[in-house]
C-alpha cells in the first residue's frame, strides 16, 4: 500500500467499520440478546440452523458457508475490496539453519526478503528478538550489525551461544515496557520486529521515533494484548475513532487456520464450561457471577470438578441442589448458538487488523516517514502477515 493511498484507505475502512459497528462489536458469548439479530433476523436464523457438520467444516472459512443471503454476501465482497494488500516478492531461497524451526524460518525468510534487504541500513535493533533468529538470519545474507532486546535472560544466553565469530551482534536483557533502554550508538540504523505482541509494536514505534531511527520494519500480532481499549495514534484515527475494545481487538486472532485441533477443541470446551457454570446459578434463580481467566488445565477437568475448583479459586459459594448434567447441556446448547451467531464477526476480522496497522502507518507518515503497508507472506505461513515498513525520506 503506497503512502499516498494510506490516508484514503484508512478513511474508507473507518467509515465501513463504523457503519457496521453493531455487528462486529456484538458479544454472543456474553450476551443472550443482540441488536443485530433483530436487524437481520433472516441471516441470524440461517446461521443458527447450520448443521454441526457444515458449521464445523467451514467455521474458519466463513465465506464458504452455504448461506444464500445478499447482506452476508455483500459484507464479504466489501471486505475483500477493502483489505486487499500487495504481497511482497520473495526469491533467492536460502537453506534453513538447523536451529530454526521450519515454520518460523518461512516467516523469517519472507520478512527479510520482503523488507530488510531493500533497506540499505547496516545497524539494526531486533526488538523483543528472543534468541536473535531474525537478525542472525539477516546477518548471514548481508553485512550488518545488531542489538537484540529481549527480557528473557535464558533466551539471551541461548542466542549468544548461536552467534558466529564473524557476527557483530549483541544482546541486551531488558523489559522494553519498563526498563530504561540504551540509545543506538551507530548510524544509519533501523528497528525490526517480527511479531511483537500488542503494545510492544507501539513501544517500538515510539522508541524508534525518540531515537531518530531511519527505518522501521514491524510485523505486529496479538492486538488484544494491550492494557486498555485501543487509543488511536494518528490524527485521522482520533477523529474517526471506531471504538475498538479489547474484545474487538481479539477478533483477528480467533479461529486461525493453523490453530491446532487440540487448541480449538479446548476453546470450545472453555466456552461450554463458562456458560454451564452460569447456568448452575440461573437454574437456582441466583445472579450468575462473571468469571475471570483461568489456566487451561482447569478445562481438562470434568465439569463437576471444574465447578469445585473454580468456586474455591474465586471464593464463590455454589447453589444448593445442583444439577450438573442439566447445566452442562444448557452450556452446550448456548455455546453452539453463540459460535454460530459469532460468525457475524468473520467479515470484519481482517478489517479490524488492517485498521489498527493503518492507524500506526498513518501516524508514522505524520512524523515525516515514507510508509508502506504490505503482506510479507501468505496467511498459510502466518495469518499475522502484515508488515509496516517506514523509512526517512
Amino acid at each position: 500500500m503506497k503512502q499516498k493511498s494510506l490516508l484514503h484507505r484508512f478513511k474508507e475502512l473507518s467509515l465501513w467499520l463504523l457503519e457496521h459497528r453493531v455487528l462486529w462489536r456484538s458479544q454472543p458469548f456474553l450476551n443472550q440478546q443482540m441488536s443485530w439479530v433483530n436487524l437481520h433476523p433472516e441471516l441470524a436464523g440461517q446461521l443458527c440452523n447450520l448443521s454441526d457438520s457444515v458449521f464445523n467444516a467451514y467455521e474458519r472459512e466463513a465465506h464458504l458457508l452455504p448461506i444464500k443471503n445478499s447482506f452476508w454476501e455483500r459484507l464479504f465482497e466489501e471486505e475483500t475490496r477493502l483489505v486487499k494488500l500487495e504481497t511482497v516478492t520473495v526469491s533467492d531461497w536460502i537453506t534453513r539453519p538447523k536451529d530454526i524451526k521450519a515454520r518460523k524460518w518461512l516467516q523469517i525468510h519472507a520478512f527479510i526478503q520482503g523488507a530488510l534487504l531493500s533497506s540499505g541500513v547496516s545497524h539494526w535493533i531486533d526488538w523483543c528478538g528472543g534468541k536473535g533468529h531474525l537478525i542472525r538470519s539477516f546477518a548471514a545474507q548481508r553485512t550488518v550489525s545488531g542489538l537484540v532486546f529481549e527480557r528473557n535472560s535464558r533466551l539471551c544466553e541461548s542466542g549468544k551461544s548461536l552467534i558466529q565469530e564473524t557476527d557483530n551482534i549483541c544482546f541486551c536483557c531488558a523489559d522494553v515496557l519498563q526498563d530504561p533502554l540504551p540509545m543506538p550508538s551507530l548510524s544509519p540504523n533501523g528497528i525490526m520486529a517480527l511479531h511483537a505482541c500488542g503494545q510492544l509494536t507501539d513501544k517500538a514505534i515510539h522508541y524508534g521515533l525518540k531515537c531518530g531511527l531511519d527505518v522501521f520494519a514491524l510485523a505486529p500480532c496479538c492486538y488484544h494484548k494491550q492494557p486498555n481499549d485501543w487509543r488511536p495514534l494518528s490524527r485521522p484515527g482520533q477523529r474517526m475513532d471506531i471504538g475498538l475494545t479489547k474484545h474487538s481487538m481479539r477478533l483477528p486472532s480467533l479461529l486461525e487456520h493453523n490453530l491446532r485441533k487440540r487448541r480449538r477443541l479446548l476453546r470450545h470446551q472453555q466456552l461450554i464450561y463458562r456458560l454451564a457454570f452460569q447456568a448452575l446459578f440461573q437454574l437456582a434463580r441466583q445472579p450468575a457471577p462473571v468469571l475471570p481467566s483461568f489456566p487451561r488445565r482447569f478445562f481438562y477437568l470434568d465439569f463437576e470438578d471444574f465447578c469445585a475448583v473454580v468456586s474455591d479459586k474465586v471464593q464463590i459459594k455454589l447453589p444448593s441442589g445442583l444439577n450438573y448434567s442439566c447445566a452442562l447441556e444448557i452450556g452446550e446448547q448456548q455455546a453452539n448458538q453463540a459460535r454460530r451467531l459469532g460468525m457475524i464477526h468473520a467479515p470484519f476480522r481482517r478489517g479490524i487488523e488492517l485498521w489498527i496497522n493503518l492507524d500506526r502507518a498513518v501516524y508514522l507518515a505524520e512524523q515525516g516517514l515514507k510508509v508502506e503497508l504490505k503482506q510479507f507472506c501468505d496467511s498459510s505461513v502466518t495469518p499475522r502477515n502484515m508488515i509496516i515498513f517506514a523509512q526517512r525520506a
